[in-house]
């Protein structure tokens, strides 16, 4: 099944108007951290952070992410943290399935 991925670089009024199963989020955003969208969301989307910072891995389960992936990520690590969200959600409709990143961090 073919996968279709949008990519905002300022998803949060996004988040906030829709409700998505799985994000994928980095921690430097513009004008908000990424840790402040985990804390908006996290009780309608299962957040997995991909970033640079390793020292906020604890705040991230603290606002209940899902998995802490560290820059460079594997594709096997990806597909990992994949599998563990879509097994914590419900139904999720793989097509649905959006990136939110920050084209300045890549």
């Amino acid at each position: 099944m073919p996968v279709s991925i949008k990519t905002f670089t300022s998803g949060e009024k996004l988040l906030k108007e829709k409700k998505f199963d799985i994000v994928l989020l980095d921690l430097m955003l513009p004008g908000i951290h990424g840790l402040e969208v985990a804390r908006q969301i996290s009780d309608r989307s299962r957040v997995i952070f991909i970033t640079s910072y390793r020292e906020h891995a604890v705040e991230a389960f603290d606002v209940n992410a899902v998995h802490y992936l560290v820059k460079p990520v594997t594709e096997e690590r990806l597909f990992q943290a994949l599998d563990r969200a879509v097994n914590q959600t419900e139904k999720v409709d793989i097509q649905a399935l959006t990136i939110i990143k920050n084209e300045k961090h890549r």
